[in-house]
């Protein structure tokens, strides 16, 4: 077990892992999440309405990961967020009403989103996604 331990490369990966996280003053993971929100975001820079559908359906799936990545447990997205909100500083109201629009989003084609809802539709994900992974 040994000789693989030093012929790998993972304890290679997990030493710069956390020189990475020394020098940033910030856990590799918070650095990886903050790109894959940076890469969502982006999507809307266009103004599209299938940019922002996009954007909060992959925001939505990443708030679902994170949770329970953490550990927490529930069956549907809405007993997740009831089961987290008592722990981490979610808005469970906001993230349930942007749940419901990702899901009209998905299984509704015709589904018309307005710019303004989006952007803080997009800004209730963002701090959820945050607030869970700091939590």
């Amino acid at each position: 077990m040994l000789y693989f331990y030093v012929n790998s490369s993972y304890l290679t990966y997990l030493f710069f892992q956390d020189v990475v996280d020394f020098f940033s003053w910030q856990s590799y993971n918070i650095k990886a999440l903050n790109k894959r929100l940076k890469k969502i975001i982006k999507k809307t820079e266009l103004g599209t309405e299938s940019g922002y559908k996009l954007a909060i359906a992959e925001a939505d799936d990443l708030l679902w990961q994170i949770l329970e990545d953490k550990g927490y447990e529930g069956e549907t997205f809405e007993q997740l967020i009831e089961n987290t909100s008592r722990k981490v500083r979610i808005n469970a109201e906001d993230i349930l009403q942007a749940h419901a629009m990702r899901n009209s989003i998905v299984y509704d084609p015709q589904y018309k989103l307005e710019s303004e809802k989006a952007k803080k539709t997009l800004a209730d994900y963002e701090k959820a996604i945050k607030d869970a992974a700091a939590g």
